[in-house]
């Protein structure tokens, strides 16, 4: 990270909230054609740059990737995360005075009965924001082009001592199960920051646990005075084949301890996040939040087609008419990242192929060529589907509270499932620890043996119980003792043998016990040779 920004001027605004606080006058007031400006980025394509050789055209044809002109809600959501952060830095003002001085004035004043009001006073509440919506429609893109204007560099208010300032730290939410990997990534940013400023800081031991990454983030956050995290593909967080309530309640527990803004983005299925925990539902109540949602094939989509078509770098321009805005919208459905990739393609193909025009013949023949793969969801999109299809869920509802209904349940049915699966791992290795202890608890086995026969036995009976498997992995296993015979004088002998054994010996109970008719495995439970070893096991 570059060396920090030495800040050398602070900008007045007009809400008394905010005066005196270098955290948010270090910029000046922002208004929303302001906002609207700073987002905008300006792509161009001359009537001379068509006229250039066939490669260089090429190469232009790249800078729509680079197109973006805001939309209403795309700008309502940047001005709202904008006075967001401004809001959460109010009550953060380094400069407020906790000193003993202050408190003594406090202490005056309320003995005079003169107490006055303290704004700075008011606890700030954690947010989560969650700024969901159709993949493509500029969710990510839109707190990009906010953001990209701010600096990446850590301020220093040098003026004000070691006071410094990070406005926002971006991380993505891992594609596999677990939360290690986010705290890896949002430490390291931090821990990189931190020491642009040349002060000591230590790094933590590599492999700590989550609660220790959790410290330092929270600490570092603090030193630095983050502004915002945003973390990006929000969905990944609800896992693909289970519900991770680990990570929902690290989620929850994560945001109130940083106790900044944390915006999450992600596509419709981060809906189950705020769904499945009441404290992040909570905390996502706020004016940040947004759904981005496809365009209509209205008045909006086709002044954003507009803007698309005055970027041609084909040899003849063409001017833009409704045929194209309706043949764009049967195959991009609104969605404004597959509407520009198809005009950049549109365009590639268009001066390879020596045509050197856009037409709707063209712009089709593009779209079966290259959206295959995109296809089977445009369908979907065009003609209606199930709201309660999983397959589908990153598309986008038409009917929201059908679909966020089957979403919370499809989650509620995740977590349950999830809930059996661990019980039967609980019940399955209860079961093998009562079985080893019975085993060694009778002087059967070693622990080493015993955790052998104990697999075994559980694998060859799986629907017996732990005393069932003890009693027949013994019976199986036991050193062969003296057998019963159907001999009058054999049998005296074999009964002499048996008695002559010690009271405790195995042989001797499981032989006395075939004598007398009765169950081994009761006789073993009446003597503590299974259940005392199984319910010390247990407690």
């Amino acid at each position: 990270m570059d060396k920090p920004i030495t800040i050398l001027k602070y900008y007045k605004h007009l809400n008394p909230d905010f005066a005196g606080n270098p955290l948010i006058e270090v910029m000046p007031p922002l208004s929303r054609n302001t906002i609207s400006s700073m987002m905008s980025l300006g792509v161009s394509a001359t009537a001379d740059e068509r006229t250039h050789p066939e490669e260089e055209r090429l190469r232009y044809t790249f800078r729509l990737t680079r197109y973006f002109i805001p939309l209403k809600t795309q700008i309502d959501c940047a001005e709202d995360l904008w006075a967001t952060i401004l809001d959460a830095y109010r009550p953060r003002n380094p400069l407020k005075r906790e000193t003993a001085e202050a408190f003594h004035e406090f202490c005056e004043a309320i003995y005079a009965g003169t107490v006055f009001e303290n704004n700075d006073a008011f606890i700030f509440s954690p947010i989560a924001a969650g700024i969901i919506g159709t993949p493509g429609t500029g969710k990510g893109r839109t707190i990009q082009a906010l953001l990209q204007n701010l600096p990446r560099s850590v301020l220093h208010h040098q003026v004000h001592g070691p006071v410094y300032q990070l406005f926002y730290v971006w991380a993505e939410a891992p594609s596999s199960p677990g939360n290690k990997s986010l705290l890896h990534s949002i430490y390291h940013k931090l821990i990189e920051a931190a020491e642009s400023t040349g002060l000591p800081v230590a790094r933590i031991a590599v492999g700590s646990s989550n609660g220790i990454y959790e410290n330092s983030i929270a600490i570092l956050a603090k030193k630095l005075n983050l502004g915002v995290l945003i973390v990006d593909e929000a969905q990944h967080l609800i896992g693909k084949s289970h519900y991770d309530k680990a990570t929902m309640e690290f989620l929850t527990g994560f945001v109130n301890r940083i106790s900044i803004p944390v915006i999450l983005i992600g596509t419709w299925p981060a809906l189950a996040i705020f769904g499945s925990e009441v404290r992040l539902a909570r905390r996502n109540i706020c004016r940040a939040s947004k759904r981005f949602m496809k365009m209509k094939n209205d008045t909006v989509w086709k002044q954003f087609l507009q803007g698309l078509f005055r970027l041609q770098w084909t040899s003849n321009f063409v001017e833009f008419d409704d045929d194209f805005v309706d043949v764009f919208y049967t195959w991009c459905q609104g969605i404004a990242d597959l509407a520009v990739k198809l005009m950049m393609l549109s365009q590639l193909h268009a001066i390879r192929s020596k045509v050197e025009a856009i037409s709707v013949g063209l712009v089709i023949k593009v779209a079966e060529e290259h959206f295959p793969t995109i296809a089977p969801a445009i369908k979907q999109m065009r003609e209606g589907w199930n709201e309660d299809d999983p397959i589908l869920w990153d598309l986008e509802p038409t009917d929201f509270e059908a679909y966020y209904r089957a979403l919370v349940a499809e989650t509620i049915g995740r977590s349950q499932l999830d809930a059996k699966r661990h019980a039967a791992q609980d019940k399955a290795f209860v079961k093998m620890q009562q079985v080893i202890e019975g085993l060694t608890g009778s002087g059967f086995a070693a622990e080493i043996d015993a955790t052998a026969l104990a697999e075994k036995g559980i694998e060859q009976s799986p629907h017996k119980s732990a005393p069932e498997i003890v009693a027949e992995t013994i019976a199986k296993a036991a050193k062969r003792g003296p057998r019963p015979t159907k001999s009058p004088k054999k049998q005296e002998r074999v009964h002499a043998e048996f008695e002559a054994l010690d009271g405790t010996d195995l042989r001797r109970i499981a032989y006395f016990a075939y004598q007398d008719g009765r169950s081994v495995v009761d006789v073993f439970a009446e003597n503590g040779q299974i259940f005392s070893a199984i319910e010390e096991a247990i407690t």
